[in-house]
């Protein structure tokens, strides 16, 4: 199927220095046009190009997993090309893209999106709400009102681009990858993302709550940590919980990512950060998991 399709698939489990140093040969030989995987390893491959010998790519396509705003400006400045947002899962297909001004489209004609509160009640603008999808033509199996587990805010309507349809905000993440706090207020994670922006040396982390009041950041550093980032670091996270909540910063020597080749940035451990999974049938984003790089006769690809 994969040489059918003009493409070359890429094990995201395994992007050690060897391996992505093999990426990068084959990307050389291929000449691919785009790239399509995971948001992690996709930032993984990049990385390891060299700007002097990057592949002339039309575009990259981040699918699988968050794509956070820190992975996509460092992989467009590495590779030089737009990064495209593609949300969906393997129940539903694709249900959104991101156009060239970075807003997301939905489908329409494929399925209808709502964003819907605790209460089931659609979500003002500007505010998030859990992504519900009913597919509009499948008819063997239909998948109404069908709850996925991810998070997205509601926005106003209208894009600049000019493409019709209904728009969503930036996938933000799924309900379990929500913090929560002792005093019963939900802290989204992508808040502890930026805060590890302050720590250059960082590699690689995974923010883990094993507990109401205690949260895990491990990390894989390139070099020591200077004092000062981490003291910035760890206030802007303790800002965000609030009191009595105990930051542990631990320095391990690789990270593990799933089975599947995803890797979870923000995993709740407490039964609060997985009560949206009990009774209702969740699904996560995109089991896709190639990094596609296909040209005009031959395709090269994936990190997925």
């Amino acid at each position: 199927m994969d040489r059918v399709m003009n493409r070359t698939v890429f094990a995201a489990y395994d992007l050690g220095p060897e391996k992505l140093q093999q990426f990068v040969r084959l990307a050389q030989r291929r000449r691919p046009c785009y790239l399509l995987g995971y948001a992690s390893a996709i930032h993984a491959a990049a990385m390891a190009f060299d700007q002097a010998v990057r592949p002339e790519l039309k575009a990259v396509i981040s699918t699988g997993e968050v794509l956070y705003e820190w992975q996509q400006q460092e992989i467009e400045e590495r590779l030089g090309v737009p990064v495209i947002q593609e949300y969906g899962m393997c129940e539903a297909s694709v249900i959104a893209y991101s156009c060239p001004r970075g807003s997301m489209h939905v489908l329409d004609s494929l399925v209808h999106v709502e964003l819907l509160d605790e209460d089931d009640r659609p979500v003002d603008i500007g505010a998030t709400g859990r992504i519900v999808v009913t597919l509009l033509r499948r008819h063997t199996v239909p998948l109404i009102r069908y709850d996925t587990g991810d998070m997205a805010a509601e926005v106003e309507q209208g894009c600049c681009c000019g493409r019709p349809g209904r728009l969503i905000g930036r996938v933000q993440g799924r309900t379990y990858d929500l913090i929560h706090t002792p005093c019963g207020r939900t802290v989204p994670g992508v808040l502890f993302t930026h805060a590890m922006k302050y720590l250059k040396d960082v590699k690689r982390y995974s923010i883990v709550q094993k507990d109401l009041d205690r949260i895990e950041i491990r990390y894989e550093q390139q070099r020591p940590i200077h004092g000062d980032d981490l003291a910035i670091a760890r206030k802007k996270m303790q800002e965000a919980v609030g009191p009595g909540v105990d930051l542990r910063f631990i320095a391990v020597e690789a990270l593990a990512r799933e089975g599947s080749g995803k890797f979870r940035w923000i995993r709740s451990e407490i039964r609060g950060g997985e009560s949206a999974a009990v009774g209702q049938p969740i699904a996560g984003m995109s089991h896709r998991s190639s990094i596609n790089a296909s040209e005009a006769t031959e395709s090269d690809s994936d990190v997925g």
